[in-house]
């Protein structure tokens, strides 16, 4: 049963990059053993089910159990994973190789050779807090070239500031673009040329270019003299491998790559780019998106994250001919496609315009829960000078779809629902092909006309014109069991049965037949289940000696943290005036499988009763802030004890009103401004209050003016160098951020692995007072 994984030269770079994935912590990972089958050669399979977050997955392991007197565990060595779960797929080198992630490592699947090769791998079995700290239930995001042929990856150097790196898949080579970044685990601030060539990136708000090709040559030009101008990665986007638009406040500029260098060295006389348009509206590269026809003329822009624009340039008559709309719900994501038109005129009016733009955007409902739209431009009015002859119109979208993809040479686009992965005509919006065969976890085109489908069961690659779906490796442990020989390991999932080869750690189909049942003894040993009331196990498998002196032992050893817990701390969110973040945060804490404590102020029950009641629903702990948003210690009011009473008493009715639900009896006074007075006030109400929380905002003000300072990486580190055990740390429940930039939900999951990572674990506020 032992296999020797040969790696090639380009594998290094993923095994002195990998650590990186598996440093953010999820929430606390919950273990179960499941199923045990025992040979007469001590040879033990078992399957653990593993749930971090929102995601369940059921891995098969095989060791070899231990018969030394003095074994600490019942197993001679780690065990050996044989499955592999598809949680991020992504094509390398033109599909040559798959790289598979998830919170078990890096693997990569080689299409020629047929093998299946562990990079990195950690210990899911054993989830210390250490451990926690590189579970994810969304890794962290990474950036491949075009061609498969480079990666750029975000390198840890503490819990919240990264080195930027760009490696070669091929060689291994790698250069640190930048030394210190505080990076968000959602994005990372980079942009590949349609051919691979160029990418761009973004350092302290300017934007420098590099040659991947030329990056490891001596003479390389140095980064001052390759720079673009000012900036976010946000206001630069490729139009194709050869022009690059760039939009500074409302100024559209058109740079091509042959004068890279050139614009760099001489941008005093030269100038940034070649004005190309204007745009009718201001362009906030902190807030705001735009994406860019082949054309570089033809703009699709999302403001502020809710309204989206698209505007002709090429029109040069005094009103643009520009179509628009506005979202209504919470936006988490948007992608833009230009897609083939397929009205006989145009959606635009130049005769070179053969495309037109299929928005895509993700979203939040009230309660929280992603869901998807998708809009394509069309052509529904006579052109006239004072009317736009184009609206966005809205495209029909199976239920739950999400995570749309172009194929390579854009003429199919793929996304996945909960039961299917479908593949669109985007011309036509039909579906042209639908794999249903098992839930779809993950996906990525290989090529144009084929796919790699990661399902719940296995991993498979879909030639389209075929239509075959052939299965690499298993994704689940299935109906496992030893073979009859006692050394054949089989397995059984929906697509029948399949045999496990250990010398390229993958499966193949067989008609094989177990011809036995699984055993959880042999004449040796005897497998035993024993319920636990850990957070971490539900169970454990003890093994236990049936020959000489009686002994059990533990399948595993208990693992302590080599960091000592430095004790609890509670997350808690301020419902107080605005819920614009608050169906995102849902959303993230429901993804981790983190309970958190929010304190409901009486104006936000009364205007987003939905939301609050979302809220209850998730089982978060939910504590009064008061009825109402009045500073209580202003000088145009005059407070006594029944006016604090009674006021805390009717946000309490009116709470249980919506919920049928009981506030807990904390409080936190408006703004955080409190005297003796009012605190002696709330205790004979018998609220006791929550006192001077950790709050990396500024926090809204009486005046009413708005919390615009945000949750960067800076607040966070100090956060986390001043933490002590007992602390409250409060976000508010608005300011959501933009795609880019560091708000709130762009920044809660770095705070959690950093809290996490600090030694703290995180608990209700009411476990840290009672």
């Amino acid at each position: 049963m032992n296999n020797t994984f040969k790696r090639p030269l380009f594998f290094r770079i993923f095994l002195h990059i990998s650590c990186l994935f598996f440093c953010f912590s999820a929430s606390y990972a919950q273990i179960s053993f499941d199923d045990a089958d025992l040979n007469g050669a001590d040879g033990l399979l078992f399957s653990a089910g593993i749930q971090s977050g929102s995601i369940l997955r059921k891995n098969l392991y095989a060791a070899v159990l231990d018969a030394r007197s003095d074994a600490r565990e019942a197993l001679r060595e780690t065990p050996r994973l044989l499955t592999c779960f598809p949680q991020k797929l992504e094509s390398l080198q033109n599909g040559k190789f798959l790289q598979i992630r998830n919170t078990d490592g890096v693997f990569i699947y080689s299409v020629n050779s047929g093998t299946l090769t562990p990079i990195s791998t950690t210990d899911s079995l054993y989830p210390s807090p250490a451990v926690f700290a590189r579970f994810r239930s969304n890794l962290i995001e990474t950036s491949i070239s075009p061609d498969g042929n480079w990666i750029c990856v975000c390198r840890k150097t503490d819990s919240v500031f990264a080195s930027l790196v760009l490696a070669s898949t091929k060689t291994g080579k790698e250069i640190v673009l930048i030394d210190r970044l505080g990076f968000s685990l959602r994005n990372i601030p980079v942009l590949w040329s349609p051919d691979s060539r160029v990418l761009i990136y973004e350092k302290n708000n300017r934007l420098y270019f590099i040659e991947p090709e030329n990056a490891f040559d001596p003479a390389l030009a140095e980064e001052r003299f390759r720079s673009l101008g000012e900036g976010s990665i946000a206001s630069i986007r490729w139009a194709d491998e050869k022009k690059l638009i760039y939009i500074r406040d409302n100024s559209i500029f058109t740079i091509f790559s042959h004068e890279l260098y050139t614009r760099s060295l001489y941008s005093a006389m030269l100038g940034t780019g070649k004005i190309t348009g204007r745009l009718p509206l201001f362009f906030n590269d902190r807030e705001d998106l735009f994406w860019a026809d082949n054309s570089g003329t033809r703009l699709v822009i999302v403001q502020g994250g809710k309204n989206i624009f698209y505007f002709d340039l090429t029109d040069k008559s005094s009103a643009y001919n520009a179509a628009f709309f506005s979202l209504q719900s919470s936006p988490a994501d948007f992608s833009v496609f230009w897609i083939p038109s397929n009205d006989e005129k145009s959606a635009v009016h130049t005769e070179t315009a053969n495309t037109i733009p299929l928005v895509w955007t993700e979203y939040f409902s009230v309660e929280g829960t992603r869901k998807s739209a998708a809009y394509v431009l069309s052509n529904v009015l006579p052109k006239s000078d004072s009317v736009s002859s184009v609206r966005f119109l809205a495209r029909t979208l199976p239920e739950r779809a999400a995570n749309p993809a172009m194929s390579p040479d854009n003429t199919k686009i793929a996304f996945c629902t909960e039961d299917a992965l479908y593949v669109y005509n985007p011309r036509s919006w039909t579906a042209e092909q639908v794999f249903s065969d098992e839930k779809i976890v993950s996906f990525c085109w290989k090529n144009s006309s084929s796919l790699y489908a990661g399902g719940n069961e296995s991993v498979r690659l879909w030639k389209l014109a075929e239509d075959t779906k052939k299965i690499l490796f298993l994704s689940c442990a299935g109906d496992f069991m030893w073979a009859s020989d006692g050394v054949s390991i089989i397995s059984k999932i929906k697509a029948g049965n399949f045999l496990y080869s250990p010398d390229t750690n993958t499966w193949q189909p067989s008609d094989i037949e177990p011809g036995r049942s699984r055993q959880n003894m042999n004449s040796r040993w005897r497998i035993i289940s024993e319920n636990r009331v850990s957070g971490t196990y539900k169970n454990l498998f003890f093994v236990r000696s049936l020959k000489g002196p009686g002994k059990t032992l533990p399948l595993l050893a208990d693992i302590s943290d080599p960091k000592k817990a430095k004790g609890a701390v509670a997350l808690a969110f301020e419902a107080f005036d605005n819920n614009e973040s608050t169906a995102c945060i849902l959303d993230m804490l429901r993804g981790r499988g983190l309970s958190a404590t929010f304190f409901i102020n009486g104006e936000f029950l009364r205007r987003f009763p939905d939301t609050v009641q979302a809220i209850a629903a998730d089982k978060h702990e939910c504590v009064s802030s008061f009825y109402t948003t009045v500073d209580l210690l202003s000088d145009d009011f005059i407070i006594d004890e029944n006016f604090i009473r009674r006021g805390l008493a009717r946000n309490e009715d009116e709470f249980y009103a919506l919920t049928q639900q009981d506030l807990k009896l904390l409080w936190y006074p408006p703004y955080g401004r409190f005297s003796e007075f009012i605190e002696k006030a709330g205790a004979a109400a018998g609220y006791k209050m929550i006192k001077n929380p950790i709050r990396p905002h500024t926090s809204a003000t009486p005046d009413g003016s708005s919390c615009t300072d945000v949750l960067s990486s800076e607040s966070i580190a100090r956060i986390c160098a001043d933490l002590k055990a007992g602390d409250v740390i409060l976000l508010p429940c608005g300011g959501k951020g933009s795609c880019f930039s560091s708000c709130i939900c762009d920044k809660i999951d770095v705070l959690i692995n950093a809290v996490l990572e600090s030694g703290y674990t995180l608990l209700p506020v009411s476990a840290l007072v009672y």
